[in-house]
């Protein structure tokens, strides 16, 4: 017979808790790379989803972490997270993933405050069609929808609410123009951040699926994989995009990965006229 209405909902439920909370807890030495951390005088940051936090990581967390951002995923896990984070004494953020399907939530959310009371901020992170993701999701310049949104930050309200990541940077430069520039930072991918794969993959930025600027840790140290040629070369792309802008120097001319999440009008019209980066 066919399952009882909503008994297949709970089972897959179960099954998600199950495998996430095997992929977010199997790490036995966590606290251990959290201490050494701050023994090495780095002050640790991370996001969780928040299917395996319990009380006593919060409180793991409140001893050796600046910051916990816990993915927006509106579900009781996501609250459930928070709450603990805060309770233990947690600066905790919001990851509110932003696509053209969370648009519209995003800015009634941001505009009418209805994020959890308590949380430091909301980062919004700019959706990108790396791996698995759909290009039919990204924010496009034309969308007014997109104009909307990241004109609130010109307002100091919504400044005090929230921020971007850097991918944004080009958005921000051109439908918020009262930002004062330097209060914006670039893509920092091989400038000064890098990205560690579990197969021990250096590269300047996680969204390179395809490993072009891929160093493999396994023969070269950090150092070395840093001063390679594959992050000169991610560097330099950040030094030469978009030569003619009297901005460059701001946004370095956007996401050198992924050309079609650069939210500008310069930037869309020379893609389109030239059919990709």
């Amino acid at each position: 017979p066919p399952p009882a209405e909503g008994e297949l909902e709970r089972a897959s439920r179960a099954l998600i808790d199950q495998l996430t909370e095997f992929l977010e807890a199997q790490h036995a030495d966590f606290a251990e790379m959290l201490r050494l951390c701050r023994d090495s005088n780095i002050v640790p940051n991370f996001a969780t989803s928040g299917w395996a936090l319990n009380p006593e990581k919060a409180e793991m967390c409140a001893e050796y972490c600046g910051t916990v951002a816990v993915s927006w995923q509106r579900g009781e896990h996501t609250f459930r997270a928070v709450d603990m984070l805060l309770q233990a004494g947690v600066r905790t953020n919001i990851h509110f993933l932003l696509g053209r399907n969370s648009l519209d939530e995003a800015r009634m959310r941001l505009e009418n405050d209805t994020f959890p009371p308590g949380i430091n901020r909301v980062i919004f992170l700019l959706y990108k069609p790396a791996g698995g993701g759909r290009r039919d999701n990204m924010l496009v310049f034309s969308d007014p929808r997109v104009h909307k949104f990241y004109s609130l930050f010109d307002e100091e309200q919504y400044r005090q609410l929230s921020g971007v990541d850097s991918c944004s940077v080009p958005a921000l430069l051109n439908m918020a123009p009262r930002i004062h520039p330097t209060s914006v930072e670039a893509c920092e991918g091989a400038r000064f951040t890098a990205y560690v794969s579990p197969d021990l993959q250096l590269k300047p930025c996680s969204f390179d699926v395809d490993g072009h600027w891929a160093v493999d840790l396994h023969s070269d140290t950090v150092e070395e994989a840093w001063n390679s040629d594959e992050f000169e070369d991610f560097r330099g792309r950040l030094q030469n995009q978009c030569p003619d802008c009297t901005r460059r120097q701001i946004c370095l001319g956007g996401c050198p990965i992924e050309r079609d999440i650069v939210l500008c009008a310069e930037a869309a019209g020379k893609i389109q006229n030239e059919g990709g980066y």
